[in-house]
């Protein structure tokens, strides 16, 4: 052997490196490097497959193309179909790893459905995330006033499939996600394949379509979205052994009262982490004690084996008569196992009634949750204004922080 010779890395140790790189880039450069190095990237180049829809792609490579590529397929462990942007009767779409080299397609219509049963092709897949049209008239069909029709049937049938998958196919995951759900009841929720496919779930999110105040202007409609919301508490209950859920998406004041109501008895043995978003807390004007909110009543049912919760973009009602300050009281009083808190963005309120980050103004003429106000300004009165929320939030994260420190000793 030359004395200039090296010997090669262990491939552990390669693939440890890679685990810590996030930004493409790098891991890019890093491949090139060698052999060896490129096969330590590989599996996380590929580990997460974003299909997206929108206008304007050109064709490079499509969905079905990468599912006859051997050495791909079996090192994707997630996959985004992502329709966001989608305008449901002209739809053209991508095909792109999280990390990477973006490869792209035009699709047709009937490609969104089309397309999900080559997902079983993909062997080691555990998380799939769904994103329907982010805006109502994507499904808007000629002459039809409120545009449910075509998008309760197009998501019937996309989580009829899942089922079918399940069924006839073995398909199976841990994770999924569902964004960007029309508010409105569908057949597809109440499948049993569909039900079947959701039951060794370990995490299930959800969040809803935004919709405007008149979305649900008739008695109809209203029974309709409760008859929804109804389905919604059937389907988070189906999991067996659910550990993290996500759930977001109030634009009514209605109906966020009407969620909670339905919410008032689920409860989840197994559940460690919570994430919500864009959630208004129900309303406790009746009685003012943040006990009596259902919303912390859900949250407290969970604290014997709740570790982690977000709380991103969630308001309080500026009348509701409580404040943010009482909330963080309680959980550092009661969920005595939590470790880790999320709270975005950070909360502020003036005593003089304005709406600011955290609490929101409702309009109960129309039934609208307003957009949370931002006050930039840095005078010092205003400031001191916010110091309960600010300070109570403070103190329960040392709190955190202490058990962290606690709980890694232990380990050491």
């Amino acid at each position: 052997m030359s004395a200039s010779a090296t010997r090669p890395f262990p491939k552990d140790l390669l693939g440890n490196v890679a685990a810590y790189i996030e930004e493409f880039d790098t891991l890019l450069q890093y491949g090139f490097t060698s052999r060896s190095f490129r096969d330590a990237v590989l599996p996380y180049i590929f580990r997460t497959l974003v299909i997206s829809k929108g206008e304007g792609i050109t064709r490079s490579l499509s969905f079905d193309d990468v599912s006859r590529i051997s050495g791909i397929v079996v090192r994707v462990k997630e996959i985004d179909y992502d329709a966001s942007d989608v305008n449901i009767h002209a739809i053209t779409g991508t095909v792109s790893t999280a990390f990477c080299c973006r490869v792209l397609n035009p699709c047709t219509v009937g490609d969104l459905l089309e397309e999900l049963p080559l997902l079983v092709k993909f062997p080691n897949v555990h998380t799939l995330r769904i994103y329907f049209p982010s805006d109502l008239n994507a499904y808007r069909e000629q002459g039809e006033n409120a545009p449910t029709g075509l998008g309760q049937r197009f998501q019937s049938q996309l989580f009829e499939t899942c089922g079918t998958l399940h069924t006839n196919k073995g398909f199976t995951l841990k994770f999924l996600e569902i964004h960007g759900l029309i508010p409105y009841p569908g057949e597809g929720l109440q499948d049993g394949s569909f039900k079947n496919f959701l039951r060794p779930l370990k995490g299930l999110g959800m969040s809803l379509l935004k919709v405007d105040a008149d979305f649900h202007d008739s008695e109809n409609d209203w029974q309709a979205f409760r008859k929804f919301t109804g389905q919604v508490v059937t389907i988070l209950q189906v999991p067996t052994h659910l550990e993290n859920l996500s759930y977001g998406g109030d634009t009514l004041f209605s109906g966020s009262q009407e969620r909670w109501e339905q919410w008032k008895e689920l409860r989840f043995p197994h559940l460690k982490f919570i994430h919500f978003k864009d959630l208004l807390l129900d309303d406790v004007t009746s009685d003012r004690q943040p006990s009596s909110s259902i919303t912390l009543q859900f949250i407290l049912r969970h604290k014997a084996t709740l570790e982690e919760l977000i709380m991103e973009g969630c308001t309080i009602g500026i009348d509701d008569s409580i404040t943010w300050a009482e909330v963080f009281n309680v959980f550092e009083e009661e969920l005595e196992n939590l470790l880790y808190f999320t709270f975005s963005p950070l909360p502020g309120r003036k005593t003089g009634g304005t709406a600011r980050s955290g609490y929101v103004q409702l309009d109960l003429d129309t039934g609208e949750i307003a957009e949370t106000t931002h006050d930039d300004d840095d005078d010092d009165d205003e400031e001191e204004d916010n110091d309960e929320d600010y300070e109570a939030l403070r103190a329960f994260q040392e709190t955190l922080q202490k058990r962290q420190t606690e709980m890694q000793r232990g380990q050491d």
